[in-house]
């Protein structure tokens, strides 16, 4: 299990309500490069976020083919020819 903790706060000066992570790129207001570069950072960010929840995966599944599995034997206790009753 990987445990990353990644936090980013930045707002532009000039749009305060612009959230790139719910509003997208089509909300940046007249090409506005600080607006442009905070949308660029939750991309990357989420980015990050994908390829380590991929490699979280695959490192878990590695790890469980690896281990020895325990045998479980099971009784079962079953009469043969009883004929239902």
């Amino acid at each position: 299990m990987m445990k990353i903790l990644m936090r980013f706060q930045g707002r532009c000066p000039k749009h305060r309500y612009f959230h790139p992570e719910r509003d997208g790129q089509g909300a940046i207001r007249g090409g506005c490069l600080t607006c442009q570069e905070l949308a660029e950072i939750a991309a990357a960010a989420d980015r990050f976020r994908k390829l380590a929840a991929e490699f979280d995966r695959k490192t878990t599944l590695a790890t469980v083919h690896q281990m020895p599995r325990k045998r479980v034997f099971a009784c079962v206790n079953a009469t043969v020819g009883q004929g239902g009753r």
